[in-house]
């Protein structure tokens, strides 16, 4: 993949949806100007300098943006993570409890059964 192409897919992931201007990168411009005139600006221009300076500035940003957003991503996963464990947790417990009210429903009913059946006989 060009180098072109992996900055243009680096700027959709970090502003999907938005169009952002290409780096600046001599063999490729959004700018109106030809490349043959990005070409020959001098690298000790300030200008060219002072492009470098704002790209090397959104860069940063761009990937501290890319940083925070992983930083809280992975957050993000530690707390539902956390939240996942004591649901199951939760789901022991009403399970267990669940159980024991079954367990002591049948005891009732059998025992119903057992008294009902002992007056039938008596009668």
């Amino acid at each position: 993949m060009s180098e072109s192409r992996v900055s243009s897919v680096i700027q959709e992931w970090a502003y999907p949806g938005q169009t952002h201007p290409q780096t600046l990168n001599p063999t490729t411009s959004s700018h109106s100007g030809s490349t043959s005139q990005l070409g020959s600006i001098n690298k000790d221009s300030v200008e060219y300098r002072l492009r470098r300076e704002r790209n090397n500035i959104a860069v940063r940003k761009s990937r501290d943006k890319a940083r925070r957003r992983i930083l809280l991503t992975q957050q993000r996963a530690q707390q539902l993570q956390e939240e996942n464990q004591k649901l199951q947790l939760r789901i022991g417990q009403l399970t267990q409890e669940l159980d024991t009210l079954k367990h002591i429903l049948s005891q009732r009913h059998l025992h119903g059964a057992e008294e009902r059946a002992a007056e039938e006989a008596d009668i």
